[in-house]
């Protein structure tokens, strides 16, 4: 066996990126790095038990697009190998989206790649990404700011494997020829317009020359050791992260902040990565300066809030951090629609989980008070409620005047200090009466509407559970 296969599977072995049996879906463009990849793992599936299927995103980006799937097509069939080809306009998606062709071609390739792994039933997907994309793209993300989380291209993400990542390009160019595989060019890898074309062809052979002739190994160097010290950080912020949570459903989680605070700065903000991408998904559009803003809201005083691209939101609640969002969160809300209430009469709410019954007496019928707090049962007076009466959830802006209170509070006000669970506050029924809040369901009525001593009839609402 070669020397540079013998490379590669050490490469597979360090990082764990396979064991037997696997499905491995191999991105493949055509080039010579995936074409590269493509035949080593064909030699290696064999002794590793591996099956493969073979991915070609058609760009739509240069007129020879279709002849490169051709050919990627043809090579795969030629091998024996099932072949998925995908289609996107991606300069078009660029444009729409006002992304580089670069961040729009990658955005789309990932989805389709996952989506495809799944129709064909693999649960690995191998790029071909080199030692040079590594340093490539841990000086691009040097220049760009970059944390330690997102410093170069890591070898193993999730499904996603990266074989070639410790071979040079000079390296899998040498092994083609030996071989004698086939594979197209790109003339776009040589279009300067692009960032990574100019570090690949200005920058990089600059410092070669004038400063360190070995600086792409120091660079993946780099890479490698920020890759196992983020290893180890990560596990120590997943341990902490599962001590400090105080709920965890989909579309929300709420962390402790007192216990947050107890941990080093560079725990506390791959807590914060975890708690966003377990209600996120994902972690597209989180930079850093947003981990640092969800610090600043950490640190600030309670009802601050945070908007994370995603439309999450991060809420400082007296002793928690609340991070929401997501589709189930927001479906819920959307099925809160208002609800008409009979009166007299019984109405059903099931997607409030409740039921209210309304009747209409005599004064003298008025059980002898005095009255607790309404939690499941209040009064009015008949006479100043309007109708219709409608059941809906708080909107923005809400008021009523609390029960013994001269003054009007909002109701985001009021159940900020009735200490309501965020969580809860948007699924907190209010019975109105025109634009008036005759009650908050379970809390507090309104003063305007109190029995009074002219007050002849009254109208009693009376929540239960809907079974």
């Amino acid at each position: 066996m070669s020397t540079f296969l013998d490379k590669v599977r050490k490469t597979i072995a360090r990082f764990h990126m396979v064991k037997p049996w696997d499905g491995i879906l191999v991105a493949v463009s055509g080039g010579p790095d995936s074409m590269c990849m493509l035949h080593v793992l064909t030699a290696l599936a064999p002794s590793l038990n591996l099956s493969l299927s073979v991915f070609h995103l058609n760009h739509r980006s240069r007129p020879e697009s279709s002849s490169d799937a051709r050919f990627v097509r043809a090579e795969a069939r030629r091998m024996g190998f099932p072949f998925v080809l995908a289609s996107c306009d991606v300069p078009a998606h660029a444009a729409r989206n006002r992304l580089s062709f670069e961040d729009a071609a990658r955005r789309i390739r990932y989805k389709e790649l996952v989506r495809a792994a799944r129709k064909e039933g693999k649960n690995l997907i191998a790029t071909g990404h080199t030692a040079d994309d590594q340093a490539e793209t841990v000086l691009l993300h040097l220049l760009r700011g970059s944390a330690l989380t997102g410093l170069g291209i890591p070898p193993v993400r999730g499904s996603i494997i990266r074989p070639l990542l410790e071979v040079t390009r000079a390296e899998v160019l040498t092994f083609c020829q030996e071989k004698g595989i086939p594979y197209i060019t790109d003339e776009t890898n040589l279009a300067l317009q692009h960032d990574r074309n100019r570090v690949r062809w200005e920058l990089l052979p600059l410092l070669e020359k004038e400063y360190n002739p070995r600086v792409r190994k120091h660079l993946c160097k780099m890479a490698d050791l920020a890759w196992e010290e983020r290893q180890v950080l990560q596990q120590l912020a997943s341990e902490v992260f599962h001590k400090i949570v105080q709920d965890k459903e989909e579309g929300m989680v709420s962390l402790s902040i007192a216990g947050l605070l107890e941990v080093p700065l560079a725990i506390q903000r791959r807590a914060l990565r975890l708690a966003l991408e377990i209600v996120k998904g994902d972690l597209e559009g989180v930079g850093f300066d947003h981990i640092e803003n969800m610090l600043e809201i950490v640190h600030g005083t309670t009802g601050k809030r945070l908007i994370i691209p995603g439309k999450v939101q991060c809420e400082k609640i007296y002793d928690r951090l609340f991070v929401t969002g997501g589709k189930k969160r927001r479906k819920i809300l959307e099925e809160l629609r208002p609800r008409l209430i009979e009166s007299p009469g019984r109405t059903e709410a099931p997607e409030w989980g409740i039921a209210i019954s309304a009747e209409i007496f005599p004064r003298e019928d008025l059980p002898k008070g005095p009255f607790s707090p309404p939690s499941r049962i209040a009064y009015f007076d008949e006479s100043k409620v309007r109708r219709p009466i409608w059941l809906r959830r708080r909107r923005p802006g809400d008021r009523f005047q609390p029960f013994g209170m001269e003054g009007t509070k909002k109701i985001k006000d009021f159940l900020m200090d009735e200490k309501v669970d965020p969580r809860l506050r948007d699924r907190i029924p209010l019975v109105v009466s025109g634009e008036d809040i005759l009650w908050v369901v379970g809390l507090r009525t309104d003063e305007r509407f109190r029995i009074g001593k002219e007050t002849q009839k009254i109208l009693c609402l009376k929540v239960e559970e809907y079974a």
